[in-house]
């Protein structure tokens, strides 16, 4: 085995130029290997930062037209009927996503992502704010009240420097006060 060992070492010395081929090709091969298997395993194979992701199921309306499959945003009045008659699910939360201009009048205005969620959805989540609080019951489209806002930490950080005090202050989403609750 040595022998053999030592004759393949040999040869391969005698071709310098096709060894470094070779060796550049394999080093190209399980460099591309490794950052496609960690883009993939960073965006699919993560676990989501929930309780119990394992556990969570999205649901949707649909409807088709001439062979395409289209979302439905979901209507309140739909999201209280499935949560009053289920009886598969833990609980059923709502979010319909959206972008809002946040800022104006004196401000600078920019567009943020934004979702308009139940009350419950972020105990559907198993997730709790950082600072303050989540939306109760009561607080569900109550009339003659400022409706109130929650900021996802990347906002709170990169808009608002992260400051603690934007509890209980007023910010404008599409022109509309809203007051921050967390």
């Amino acid at each position: 085995m040595i022998f053999e060992l030592k004759q393949a070492l040999r040869s391969l010395a005698r071709a310098p130029g096709f060894v470094a081929v070779v060796v550049l090709i394999l080093g190209l091969g399980i460099g591309a290997n490794t950052a496609i298997f960690s883009v993939v395993r960073s965006v699919l194979l993560r676990p989501l930062p929930f309780r119990e992701p394992g556990r969570l199921v999205r649901i949707f309306e649909s409807f088709r037209e001439g062979g395409d499959e289209a979302q439905l945003a979901l209507a309140p009045l739909t999201w209280q009927r499935w949560r009053a008659s289920n009886t598969v699910f833990e609980d059923i939360g709502a979010a319909t996503g959206t972008s809002l201009t946040l800022g104006g009048s004196g401000e600078e205005a920019q567009y943020v992502p934004a979702a308009r969620v139940s009350h419950n959805f972020f105990s559907v989540l198993g997730v709790n704010p950082l600072l303050g609080r989540v939306f109760t019951p009561e607080e569900t489209n109550a009339p003659g009240k400022s409706p109130l806002a929650v900021l996802s930490y990347s906002l709170w950080q990169s808009r608002f420097g992260a400051d603690p005090d934007i509890l209980g202050r007023t910010v404008r989403l599409n022109s509309a006060p809203y007051v921050v609750i967390a």
